[in-house]
């Protein structure tokens, strides 16, 4: 009978034990389950701000871009009339020149 008392008190005792150790798993497991869920909901909220982070910076570079284009376009336009205006001196100069020539061989005759 004082065995059988002792028994049942280990077997009670290791029963209680069994209960706490599955709280405790229980509790590690919920634990683990928020923290990964924490964790996973900062990794992508952390992904999503980069996302948005270079989008911002692909539109800059766009407008940069277009703005480079554009300065490229103005530049090109200043050349050419640059390069016309060069040619009209030109022509202008020779012109000139060729007056001149002959307002001297004018000059040169009528003496």
């Amino acid at each position: 009978v004082y065995s059988g008392t002792g028994a049942a008190q280990t077997q009670q005792r290791l029963k209680h034990d069994r209960e706490v150790f599955e709280e405790e798993i229980r509790f590690q497991k919920q634990s683990l389950e928020r923290t990964t869920s924490n964790t996973t909901e900062k990794k992508e909220r952390e992904l999503s701000e980069m996302e948005v982070k270079l989008r911002e910076r692909e539109a800059a570079l766009d407008v940069i871009s277009r703005s480079i284009k554009e300065k490229e376009g103005v530049l090109r336009q200043l050349k050419l009339e640059e390069e016309q205006g060069l040619r009209q001196s030109e022509a202008v100069k020779a012109s000139l020149e060729k007056q001149l020539d002959n307002r001297s061989e004018q000059i040169g005759r009528n003496e």
